[in-house]
């Protein structure tokens, strides 16, 4: 980084400066980094951990954050166990600033949708149309397309049960 154009400054030596950045600039190729590393400061201040598996996860008792860049999602049986961290983030020492975006139906191309009895289904439905297009088998006439050398294969059967 060098001295801005209009701004002076004298050395004893007429050296060289090297100049110390005190805050991260948005659109560093370190600034996501940083904010990350702040970000789970915050976090593990609050009482949540890093999963083993993904470090984007943070757990506590009851609620679970996942994190991608600048966005976080709380999931949560209580609202109060969502509320509370967020306050905490927003007014405490750090003073994150945060928006409150409501529910989610979308999330990095996984579509979210809340059933009636509480749980949810994810979908791909672009990643899903993708690999039918690279594959050719899209639909002709409301019917799929199939090769003559097709068969069934196990993901065609049911692969999983629920249980009991």
């Amino acid at each position: 980084m060098r001295i801005l154009q209009g701004v002076s400054v004298e050395s004893e030596d007429g050296g060289e400066y090297l100049l110390k950045l005190c805050k991260n600039l948005y659109g560093l190729r370190q600034g996501s980094h940083n904010w990350f590393k702040h970000l789970k400061k915050g976090l593990m201040k609050r009482g949540l951990n890093p999963s083993e598996i993904d470090p984007c996860l943070y757990l506590r008792e009851g609620l679970a954050v996942l994190t991608y860049v600048d966005d976080c999602i709380l999931v949560s049986k209580s609202q109060k166990a969502i509320d509370e961290p967020v306050e905490s983030l927003k007014n405490g020492k750090e003073q994150f600033l945060l928006t409150d975006e409501g529910d989610i139906d979308k999330f990095l191309g996984i579509e979210l949708k809340h059933n009636k009895d509480g749980s949810f289904e994810m979908t791909q439905p672009h990643l899903t149309e993708r690999i039918i297009k690279l594959l050719g088998l899209e639909k002709e006439d409301n019917k799929w397309k199939t090769s003559a050398n097709s068969r069934l294969t196990p993901s065609e059967q049911i692969i999983l049960h629920r249980d009991s």
